[in-house]
């Protein structure tokens, strides 16, 4: 039979199963026709079943998917079976009217929550102790002190103000001396980075608690020896491991930022990126730094560099969820056409519920700031997302994380991939700005930039 749905599927296995136990592994892979009477169904069974095959044991007890309560079964007595298998034939119906709706908001809903969790993870006392532990801060504000100071010397206005220059620092530190890119990771007994992906592995005890849903599994090709990769989701095991994908740089950044005494927030691009906002104090609105790129307010990197098309990006901190979209595309009226997954009514109220969540435990004074920040940023998302001053693709720079193989199969490697060109040079009149460029009195940088 063709499977319509899971409850199709369902049913099927609650029958296989139901023949599997009284009827034996002869029968086992036949259809009882359940639309029929129980005559016409003990006729059919003794047809196609052999007396050794009916020497089984005593009617066995079992739990379908879809019961509640363990029945016993019994093949010549199939009357008190049928009123389920009409109740899963109705919920089948009703899964083909709502089903797929319905899957959706639950995928969505997922993803707000697994964002409201890390949101909320960044505000443990202990995780942002243990990030202060291994952040350098002293070392990186005295250098945007120096740099700042130079540029007065030279008569020149500081390029960033002192806290928004902070997070540039933070961004060079984080990319070039502390976290680690992982293609495949290195073998740990020979030491080889030849190492081959050979499927996933089921987490261990001690990579659970570090929050890894799932282990990629290596062979290395030298000594073959076997490597997991934990992807783990906790941004404090991560300052231990410092090293990932996207997803463990944001996360473990996200975290910094917030231990350093920014309001920050963690933001899932549903079309397979993850990065990070934060306040600016001077800027007075939120601003986009992305730690595997090292880029800083540079929103439409990924549209305009990368060739991404936007749908859904969703931002999450301790002041609340949002629907940051609008930040990052420079058409949103293309934008909205590939926005199908949920009704913006649904998704409206499940940001709203988040927010609340996110801000159960507040301050008066927290809330009453964050409903000023709340303000002007639905001012600066209404004037976001139209094609007036967007740069052009070939003023952002396609991504540089990742093997060039893996970027160009993706999709975004960007407009110079295909001649090989490097990105164009960072200059005044564009958006697209080299986290490092603004840092070192000496005039060295720090060097530039999913899961």
């Amino acid at each position: 039979h063709t499977l319509a749905s899971p409850y199709t599927s369902r049913r099927c296995q609650y029958v296989l199963k139901a023949m599997h136990c009284a009827i034996g592994r002869q029968a086992a892979t036949q259809a009882i026709p359940i639309s029929e009477s129980s005559a016409h169904r003990r006729s059919w069974v003794c047809s196609r079943v052999s007396p050794e095959s009916l020497k089984f044991q005593a009617p066995v007890r079992f739990r379908a998917r879809r019961c509640t309560t363990s029945r016993v079964f019994d093949p010549f007595s199939m009357d008190a079976d049928e009123a389920l298998a009409r109740q899963l034939q109705a919920e089948e119906f009703e899964f083909v009217r709502l089903g797929p709706q319905q899957s959706a908001e639950a995928q969505f809903q997922a993803s707000i929550n697994d964002g409201v969790n890390r949101a909320l993870s960044y505000e443990v006392r202990e995780a942002q102790d243990a990030a202060r532990a291994v952040m350098p801060l002293a070392r990186l504000r005295a250098e945007v002190a120096d740099a700042a100071q130079l540029s007065r010397d030279m008569g020149d206005a500081a390029p960033l103000a002192d806290n928004d220059a902070l997070v540039v620092a933070m961004l060079g530190w984080f990319k070039t001396e502390f976290f680690t890119w992982v293609d495949s990771p290195p073998c740990d007994r020979c030491g080889s980075r030849a190492t081959r992906g050979i499927g996933p592995a089921e987490p261990m005890a001690e990579e659970q608690a570090g929050g890894a849903g799932r282990v990629e599994a290596y062979q290395c090709t030298a000594c073959l020896a076997h490597v997991r990769f934990p992807r783990y989701n906790s941004p404090v095991r991560l300052l231990q491991t410092r090293r990932g994908r996207c997803g463990e740089w944001a996360n473990c950044f996200c975290l910094c930022l917030r231990a350093a005494g920014f309001e920050a927030r963690w933001v899932h691009d549903m079309a397979d990126h993850v990065w990070c906002e934060y306040w600016s104090q001077s800027h007075r609105r939120w601003l986009h730094v992305d730690p595997c790129e090292a880029a800083h307010d540079t929103p439409l990197l990924y549209e305009a560099g990368w060739g991404k098309q936007q749908s859904y990006v969703l931002s999450f901190g301790r002041s609340g969820a949002v629907d940051v979209t609008r930040r990052y595309t420079s058409n949103m009226d293309a934008t909205t056409l590939r926005r199908t997954q949920v009704p913006e009514t649904w998704l409206m109220a499940a940001l709203q519920q988040a927010t609340q969540q996110l801000r159960a435990h507040a301050s008066a004074g927290n809330l009453a700031q964050w409903s000023e920040q709340a303000v002007s940023e639905a001012a600066d998302l209404a004037a976001a997302g139209r094609p007036h001053a967007a740069p052009t693709p070939h003023s952002l720079p396609g991504r540089t994380t990742g093997s060039e193989q893996w970027r160009r199969e993706r999709g975004e490697a960007g407009a110079g991939a295909a001649s090989g060109a490097p990105p164009p040079p960072a200059s005044s009149g564009t958006a697209w700005r080299r986290a490092p460029c603004v840092l070192h009195a000496g005039g060295a940088a720090y060097g530039g930039a999913v899961r």
